[in-house]
């Protein structure tokens, strides 16, 4: 088993942060982000339209999101 103090064999391609509401998830994926070059989605983005109401489209775009290579 690999320590956090141990290098990755090779770059991620993908990370998922979870987490209850308010721990910082969106401060921490922007993070990852940003040091990684890689984009930054906040899944509920995707979810909520106006007036917090769910989004019809939700689902294709996460399909869509989840098709693409990192």
């Amino acid at each position: 088993m690999r320590s956090y103090q141990d290098r990755l064999p090779h770059p991620p391609k993908r990370v998922l942060v979870a987490g209850v509401s308010g721990v910082g998830k969106t401060t921490l994926g922007g993070r990852i982000a940003a040091l990684t070059g890689g984009p930054h989605t906040e899944i509920d983005a995707l979810f909520h339209g106006p007036a917090w109401t769910p989004r019809p489209e939700f689902l294709a775009d996460v399909r869509s999101l989840i098709r693409t290579d990192a």
